[in-house]
């Protein structure tokens, strides 16, 4: 046993669970590896100690995970599923200069995995995200001087699901932008959507869209926080949530922590349910309140995937929802 996992079995025997489980993170699963990779983390623990102090990392590290890396070189994208990196924590180094992508695909079964992923300075990175299976999973983005992130997440649920998406602008004139649609039925999600700027000069917008039917119940949080040494900063963040019936549920927090002056940080949130106006504009035109629903659903979910720049992961997303 190496040292790292020494202290993440530490850590994680003084965790609270109780009170992670409220906030939908279930730590009480069963993980054993016996060729895990652990110590190729000891080259990263003391640059992105936020990564490490995540308790759904804790757990994967002391449980002793598999650990892959992966190197983004210029106009590569990297594709993975969630079986390739089920309780597995990745890490994807962007290089300096490089435009890459990394395609992320929950389809098919069950996941729990966490992702770190490093961008060096001046790179161009595009994340993208889609979800419709049960799990759980974190990712924490780290961007340095004047690299530029834009992270597409489309969850399409009903079952059980926690994700953690954080990202870090650590360089100066960092950018990372959110673009956030989240559909559940009948099902329960938690989802955290934060962007923390580190360094000066940065730039960071999150979007949020969210659909709930069918007696679901979700808890959003979207956080902007500001570091004392984060001045200049223009940062955003608006959520627009229906509700599609009178026995979903939604706690939707904007939280906001800035500790400098001579920043932009704005918030706006909109909950409301489907305009009974407009609902009956388009069936005196001849549509059914279903088909109504429907073009609602897919405006929001089409203005998230008109976002993606790579062609390729957009066509296969398209495809997906068009099935």
């Amino acid at each position: 046993m190496n040292n790292i996992q020494t202290q993440a079995k530490n850590k994680f025997a003084l965790l609270d669970k109780s009170i992670l489980k409220r906030n939908g993170l279930e730590l009480d699963y069963d993980l054993n590896n016996p060729i895990s990779n652990l110590e190729i983390l000891n080259d990263y623990t003391n640059d992105y100690h936020e990564f490490f102090e995540d308790p759904f990392v804790v757990s994967l590290v002391a449980k002793n995970a598999s650990v892959m890396t992966y190197t983004l070189k210029d106009k590569e994208c990297l594709s993975l599923n969630e079986s390739e990196i089920f309780n597995s924590i990745v890490i994807v180094n962007v290089e300096k200069n490089a435009n890459a992508a990394l395609f992320i695909e929950s389809v098919a079964s069950v996941t729990n995995s966490a992702i770190l992923i490093i961008c060096e300075d001046y790179s161009k990175f595009e994340l993208v995200d889609l979800n419709s299976v049960s799990g759980q999973y974190c990712v924490y983005q780290y961007y340095k001087e004047s690299s530029m992130g834009n992270s597409i997440l489309i969850s399409d649920s009903k079952s059980v699901n926690y994700s953690n998406f954080k990202s870090f602008l650590i360089g100066r004139k960092a950018e990372h932008n959110f673009n956030v649609f989240t559909k559940n039925s009948n099902s329960k999600s938690y989802k955290f959507i934060t962007n923390h700027f580190k360094s000066s000069d940065c730039k960071g917008e999150i979007w949020i869209d969210g659909v709930l039917d069918s007696g679901a119940y979700s808890k959003i949080i979207g956080s902007i926080n500001i570091d004392l040494s984060a001045g200049n900063t223009d940062s955003y963040m608006k959520k627009e949530i229906i509700l599609l019936d009178d026995n979903s549920k939604l706690d939707c927090v904007p939280a906001l922590e800035i500790k400098t002056n001579d920043v932009k940080a704005g918030h706006g949130v909109s909950v409301s349910k489907l305009d009974n106006q407009k609902l009956f504009y388009m069936m005196s035109r001849g549509l059914d309140e279903n088909t109504v629903v429907n073009l609602v659903i897919d405006g929001l979910l089409f203005k998230n995937i008109d976002k993606i720049q790579n062609e390729n992961v957009k066509t296969s997303i398209i495809s997906y929802f068009e099935c």
